[in-house]
């Protein structure tokens, strides 16, 4: 040691100079000195401590990863080459038996790769009482359904070696569901059958239905379909017979009801967007798929006021059903333009209790008939909507230069219907108090609603209708444009209203 040098210890010293040397004199008791260390150094016991925690978690989960491969392998290697294990319930060490996850289909595109749906032969068979009587001819049992119902799908495909067809089909609902649905195919009640249909026409084996959530069922076929080529068109049937359930929730097929004097009445309506056609029958219920549809209507003969998209190929038949207790019409309608399936709309009413107030608009050559259908009792309140109509029509034309080339424009008013209104084409079905205004007892504004609904619900004629969004996450593009549209449709309607006034830009 030098001179001038001192030893120290850890602790904080004070140096003390003499003359002779230096000496070092303890700051703190010796409890203190204790107190200090732990303070310094307690952080980092914490940190080790936490860090040991952590790696023996890794340690286990590593364990434990190795075990379940290990296992995973054994089966592996233990199962047959070409053979997929079929589904099997496991139970856990201590809970309940747990179900297999289930494959999910959300877009048929993307389980029918190059399949084509181009038209559809729909039969719907109408069980529903005019009343709610006791007395009513139609048997219990049979009440609120479309029994004896079919329809018929016309497709092809363009890949070889399908051996199954993927559609919608509403068949999974809770015990006691007054929703609709579909019931359960019967054996032998799916067929495909190369067209053209006759007695030498080839049929495709069906093997199996595969019911899957989200309404879908997979078609499996015991042989492939033959593809369509540039040079060869091969088209196919997929016929299904099926029995659906009319509900009362106002959403698909459904029956709405109303009063007449003491009597409880129906009537049968639809509304199928966004995506509950596949309640009422069998379908390609995706908005970027497009098909023409045939449709034929079977109801009692108390009914008479029927309507769908098309007009009628000719005036109702008598037809005889199978039971033969019932005195029922048949209306079969014209063949539609190609459009998605959610655009199908239909009528079943009293013709007794809904009439319809007819014009004949100068729109198109030959004149258009538009009509507004609706309770007799309320139908006068109609002729405004029906005027608006005619006025709206015409500018929508000159605006984008695209005619209605329908054979009608019917507009229907019924009592229950969740949304304001639905386009479908050529018969649009709204909520009746938003097509009606009764002059010098509707309000102003209730004027003008029926003036922006009638606007808006034209306007998807060519925005929704002509041009249609593939996806429904796109459907705000439809909106969009009709409620931009139904202000300039407005004010053509009603020039000294002042709509345009509402917007800087118009």
């Amino acid at each position: 040691m030098g001179r001038g040098q001192a030893f120290t210890d850890h602790r904080e010293t004070e140096v003390v100079k003499t003359t002779t040397r230096t000496t070092v004199k303890p700051l703190s008791s010796s409890r203190e000195t204790g107190w200090m260390w732990q303070a310094r150094y307690l952080p980092l016991i914490i940190l080790t401590v936490l860090f040991a925690g952590v790696l023996a978690a890794l340690i286990g989960i590593s364990v434990l990863l190795a075990q379940t491969t290990a296992k995973l392998n054994t089966c592996n290697a233990a199962r047959p080459q070409g053979v997929t294990a079929a589904p099997t319930v496991t139970v856990g060490p201590t809970g309940p038996p747990v179900e297999p996850e289930e494959k999910l289909i959300y877009r048929l595109s993307e389980a029918n790769e190059g399949i084509l749906p181009t038209h559809y032969d729909l039969i719907l068979q109408i069980h529903v009482p005019v009343t709610s009587a006791a007395d009513e001819p139609i048997p219990v049992a049979d009440r609120f359904t479309t029994k004896g119902s079919s329809v018929a799908i016309t497709l092809r495909t363009t890949k070889a070696n399908v051996t199954t067809i993927t559609l919608h089909a509403r068949h999974d609902v809770p015990e006691g569901s007054q929703s609709g649905h579909l019931q359960k195919f019967k054996e032998g009640a799916v067929t495909v059958t190369e067209k053209p249909i006759s007695t030498k026409s080839k049929t495709i084996p069906v093997t199996s239905v595969e019911y899957l959530k989200a309404d879908i069922i997979v078609i499996h076929l015991g042989e492939a379909l033959t593809a369509t080529t540039e040079n060869v068109t091969v088209e196919y049937s997929l016929k299904f017979e099926f029995e659906g359930f009319i509900g009362d929730d106002n959403e698909g097929l459904y029956r709405s009801q109303y009063k007449k004097g003491s009597d409880t009445k129906y009537l049968v309506t639809s509304h199928f967007q966004a995506y509950k056609a596949r309640r009422a029958f069998p379908c390609f219920d995706e908005p970027g798929i497009r098909s023409t549809f045939t449709t034929t209507l079977r109801y009692p003969a108390t009914f008479l006021m029927t309507r769908t998209n098309t007009a009628e190929v000719r005036p109702a038949q008598n037809w005889v059903a199978p039971n033969g207790t019932v005195l029922w019409k048949e209306s079969v309608f014209e063949r539609t333009k190609p459009m998605p399936v959610y655009l199908n709309a239909f009528l079943v009413s009293s013709a007794d209790d809904f009439k319809a107030n007819t014009v004949e608009s100068d729109l198109n050559t030959p004149p258009l008939p538009i009509s507004v259908i609706g309770n007799a009792d309320i139908i006068a309140h109609g002729a405004y909507a029906l005027a608006q109509s005619q006025a709206i029509m015409k500018e929508l034309a000159k605006v984008y230069q695209e005619p209605y080339d329908w054979p009608k424009l019917d507009m229907v008013g019924v009592p229950d219907y969740n949304a304001g209104a639905t386009e479908n084409w050529g018969l649009v079905v709204y909520r009746e108090s938003s097509l009606m205004y009764e002059p010098g007892v509707s309000t102003a504004d209730q004027k003008r609603g029926v003036s922006a609904i009638v606007s808006h619900e034209l306007s998807h004629m060519i925005f929704g209708n002509l041009l249609t969004t593939e996806w429904w996450g796109d459907v705000w593009l439809n909106e969009g444009f009709a409620s931009y549209i139904e202000y300039r449709l407005m004010e053509a309607a009603n020039p000294n209203w002042g709509t345009a006034s509402n917007f800087s830009i118009f």
